[in-house]
C-alpha cells in the first residue's frame, strides 16, 4: 500500500536485521557488526551504519549520528519494535521506553548543539 509523506515529518528507524563481518587490521579477528538504518518518509534519503550491538546506548548514538548527517530533526521519529526503543509492542498503543530521549526531542524541529549534546551524554553515560 502506497503511502503519502509530507517532507520533514517523519524518520523511519530500525536495524536491517543483518549482521555485517568486520575484521579487526591488527589481530585479524572477525566480528559481526548491527546495521542500523534511518529513511526519511517523504524522500526516502536514508542514512545507515555499523554498530557493535542493539543495545540502547548504541541505538541513541545511531540518532545522534543520524541528525547530524540529516542536520535537522523530523517531526516523528518511527522506530520498528525494537526493544530499546519500545518496551511494550501493541498496534494502537506501543509503549516506547522511557529511556529512549528522541521522544522528548519531538518538538524541535531544527537539531541544535544542545540537543546533539543531550544525546550523546544520555549515550556515554549508558555504555
Amino acid at each position: 500500500m502506497r503511502q503519502e509523506h509530507a517532507a520533514g515529518d517523519k524518520v523511519f528507524v530500525d536495524y536491517s536485521g543483518k549482521k555485517i563481518p568486520i575484521a579487526d587490521r591488527k589481530s585479524g579477528e572477525i566480528r559481526e557488526a548491527e546495521i542500523f538504518v534511518a529513511v526519511l518518509g517523504a524522500s526516502s534519503y536514508t542514512f545507515a551504519e555499523a554498530t557493535w550491538t542493539q543495545t540502547l546506548p548504541d541505538w541513541i548514538g545511531s540518532h545522534v549520528q543520524m541528525f547530524r548527517f540529516f542536520t535537522a530533526v523530523p517531526r516523528l521519529v518511527i522506530p520498528d519494535n525494537l526493544k530499546s526503543a519500545v518496551s511494550r509492542a501493541s498496534f494502537y498503543d506501543p509503549e516506547i521506553n522511557r529511556s529512549y530521549p528522541v521522544r522528548q526531542s519531538m518538538q524541535f524541529q531544527v537539531i541544535t548543539p544542545d540537543i546533539l549534546s543531550a544525546l550523546s551524554g544520555l549515550r556515554h553515560r549508558l555504555v
